[in-house]
């Protein structure tokens, strides 16, 4: 394993964890960052279909 990734296999589960710590928070902001985009386009919806009080 050392000779592809350059990781010793006694820090082999440690990098794993890492990894996929690293994985789990990019996932979270993506999914993060989709919620925000749809309740942005769903804000600007709305207010284009408010009607205009005068």
């Amino acid at each position: 394993m050392t000779a592809f990734t350059g990781v010793d296999s006694q820090n082999l589960l440690d990098v794993m964890v890492s990894v996929q710590f690293i994985l789990a928070i990019g996932e979270n902001l993506i999914s993060f960052a989709k919620l925000n985009l749809t309740i942005d386009l769903t804000r600007k919806e709305y207010q284009k279909n408010l009607p205009i009080l005068i």
